[in-house]
């Protein structure tokens, strides 16, 4: 995997709610463009589901 697509990938995505310290998370929307992104760098759909529902999932 290439780190930077990765990270311009991460960087290009529009946060929905986020929130630091102990509990920290960053939501974005979960939507055929942020999967196809995510997809085109190595991320299944699998592991994104694991960490949110329909609407959203966590970056962290």
């Amino acid at each position: 995997m290439n780190r930077q697509a990765f990270l311009d990938i991460l960087n290009s995505l529009q946060v929905l709610d986020s929130e630091g310290g102990e509990s920290a998370y960053i939501l974005v929307e979960n939507n055929e463009e942020v999967l196809r992104k995510l997809n085109a760098v190595g991320i299944v759909d699998e592991v994104i589901n694991q960490y949110g529902d329909d609407e959203s999932f966590d970056l962290l």
